[in-house]
């Protein structure tokens, strides 16, 4: 990843500040904000990652510091696989920020890996051939090396706990006592793609490139309202 010096970092806070203010003006309903966004921008959201690139359609935003917008700016928040990237205390910052800046009655949905999956895969690999297949030939060459044409689903479970910076994995119940912990109501487990909200319908993307389905596979969807 490229070293930004201190020039570049003004040049990305200076373009942050210019497009927030052009989305804050100009948008009026829906205000959708996306944190950790990545390759994924969605049309007509606030796109926000902590690595950006000095312009473009995505703006610097750490999901963890105060947010530069005034409280009750949004009406929905939308975070794909991203908050199992933080320490615990850390998503607690960030839950908190987004209910702040979230309007009455606005809504967040969160789209994280699930334990569940994990648990079953376990237990059911066979369910599981071709991702565990795939997974291990792409993420742990060491295991097939030494076991040609085996793959434990004990070696990929721990690779996915420990692997892209990962510091949790949730289960529903402790989302939903984490969200209800933070102020949120209604919380509720969704389809991958479904919403009763039109806007937050098929906006997950989660490397589906690499491994069709990807996302339906390992993720655990959650709405939660002010």
């Amino acid at each position: 990843m490229k070293r930004f010096d201190f020039f570049d970092k003004y040049l990305i806070a200076r373009n942050a500040k210019k497009q927030i203010a052009i989305y804050m003006e100009t948008k009026e309903y829906p205000r959708c904000l996306h944190l950790g966004c990545g390759n994924n921008l969605l049309p007509g959201w606030l796109n926000t990652d902590i690595i950006v690139p000095i312009k473009g359609e995505k703006i610097y935003l750490d999901a963890v510091k105060t947010y530069p917008f005034p409280d009750d700016s949004f009406d929905y928040i939308f975070s794909e696989h991203m908050l199992e990237h933080l320490l615990l205390k850390d998503a607690v910052c960030m839950l908190l920020e987004c209910k702040r800046v979230l309007k009455d009655n606005g809504v967040i949905r969160i789209t994280i890996p699930d334990m569940k999956f994990l648990l079953d895969m376990y237990l059911y690999p066979e369910k599981y051939e071709e991702y565990l297949k795939w997974s291990t030939k792409r993420f742990l060459p060491e295991v097939e090396e030494l076991f040609p044409g085996k793959y434990p689903e004990v070696f990929v479970i721990n690779n996915f706990y420990r692997d892209w910076g990962h510091q949790v994995i949730y289960d529903y119940k402790t989302l939903e006592m984490l969200l209800y912990k933070c102020g949120y109501k209604n919380v509720v487990k969704c389809e991958v793609g479904n919403s009763d909200h039109t806007v937050l319908q098929g906006i997950e993307k989660h490397d589906d490139v690499n491994y069709p389905g990807l996302t339906k596979i390992e993720s655990m969807v959650v709405e939660a309202s002010c």
